[in-house]
């Protein structure tokens, strides 16, 4: 798994979970946003696959 990521995100879209495999084991970062949500692309036929997200 390595260079892989994980992401899962609010339907609200303003709370992002990401876990990723590094040396030690599994990661997960979680991050939440006050005001805004993030931009998502849109979701076509219930879900996305490989796309690439500008942070």
């Amino acid at each position: 798994m390595k260079g892989v990521a994980v992401v899962f995100r609010a339907k609200r879209a303003d709370r992002v979970k990401i876990v990723v495999w590094d040396a030690s084991g599994l990661v997960m970062y979680w991050k939440r946003l006050d005001s805004s949500g993030f931009k998502w692309p849109p979701i076509v036929a219930r879900g996305m696959s490989r796309v690439v997200l500008n942070f």
